[in-house]
């Protein structure tokens, strides 16, 4: 793989009203979701990482203090919408860089791997969009080139879908469960749990991690 600057954006702005709790800060085995989404991609080898704050600011910069290198970016209209944290996430994107990815911190087990292979197979080709796919449905990180930035901020969208609908859309087909699951209810959250006792703490993915699969 050629040696690309990406970025990473993570949306952590959200006020998580049908979780019921702070989303970013729950626990998934012994650290916050936002940590998971972060430790995975600097593990891929992404080094610049933004992360869009919004409800609950004091808690997550608290936890995002563990970190030497993470730009947190405050939203200050989260309350209209993850549209507006997409655009603060953009704003903040450097000038130079080659491409972006853009989640939710509420999908946050997606593998070492799908990172890897999405900046493997991303063609740096005007408006271009490549989303990781599991068993024909697109799932999260995707991958954009920057002029998809530049249109992010230029036309008035209403959902990031609706720009990529615009966009040179492609898929890369797997092995990764986790780039599905999100934790919008309390059940989505039991869900993720169970995954991640099941699998992430069995497989080859939870060993690339670097993690202990008896801790």
């Amino acid at each position: 793989m050629k040696n690309r600057p990406f970025t990473a954006i993570i949306l952590a702005a959200g006020r998580s009203v049908r979780m019921g709790c702070f989303k970013p800060a729950v626990l998934i085995g012994d650290k916050p979701a936002i940590a998971h989404c972060i430790d995975t991609f600097l593990d891929a080898g992404v080094k610049d990482i933004i992360v869009v704050l919004g409800s609950n600011k004091e808690l997550l910069t608290g936890i995002l203090n563990g970190y030497s290198d993470i730009r947190p970016i405050y939203n200050k209209d989260y309350v209209k919408g993850m549209f507006t944290s997409v655009k603060a996430g953009v704003k903040a994107l450097m000038p130079d860089g080659k491409g972006f990815f853009i989640t939710p911190t509420d999908i946050p087990l997606f593998s070492v791997d799908t990172v890897m292979a999405l900046m493997e197979n991303f063609e740096d080709s005007p408006m271009n969009v490549l989303s990781p796919s599991y068993s024909m449905r697109a799932g999260h990180p995707t991958l954009c080139s920057m002029d998809v930035a530049k249109r992010i901020l230029a036309y008035e969208y209403d959902t990031l879908r609706a720009v990529f609908s615009d966009c040179n859309r492609s898929f890369l087909n797997v092995d990764d469960y986790g780039i599905l699951l999100d934790m919008d209810t309390p059940e989505d959250y039991l869900h993720l749990i169970a995954y991640y006792n099941g699998i992430c703490r069995s497989c080859d993915l939870y060993k690339k991690q670097g993690k202990d699969e008896n801790a």
